[in-house]
């Protein structure tokens, strides 16, 4: 009998920022080992002792620059993957809204407001192709 060893389990956020008919996408960087130059909200690993909302408040500020509070966040899923890659992520899904529009670049890759009738275009990360209308076209949960 083969044994199987337990993979880790992740914990991580997704923040789809909105404004207006828009929404920010990052096009992760070149330089990314997993799925570089592919298209995805912003958003990170739950830190030690961080909450899944301090999680997104905080990623969306390091990665944009907005200065949003926790009540701007609204939760709109989590999703579970197993062996992506090599582990278990449990991605919790977060929409916030803005009237900003001005994003602080940083080297996690480059940030784009996408009309969000144009969003299935651009070169989406594997998972997110399969939520995304849901999650831009309805506020049913995911």
């Amino acid at each position: 009998m083969t044994k199987t060893l337990p993979v880790p389990t992740l914990l991580s956020v997704t923040v789809f920022v909105r404004s207006g008919n828009y929404v920010l996408l990052m096009k992760r960087g070149a330089h990314r080992s997993h799925e570089p130059n592919k298209t995805c909200g912003v958003g990170g690993k739950v830190g030690h002792g961080e909450t899944i909302l301090g999680t997104a408040v905080r990623e969306t500020l390091e990665e944009t620059g907005f200065e949003l509070a926790p009540h701007q966040f609204t939760y709109r899923g989590t999703l579970i993957l197993d062996g992506y890659p090599e582990a278990r992520w449990v991605g919790n899904l977060f929409e916030a809204w803005t009237n900003e529009r001005d994003v602080k670049q940083t080297d996690e890759g480059e940030l784009l407001w996408v009309p969000v009738d144009k969003a299935m275009d651009t070169n989406l990360m594997d998972d997110i192709h399969y939520y995304l209308p849901q999650f831009l076209n309805s506020s049913q949960p995911i």
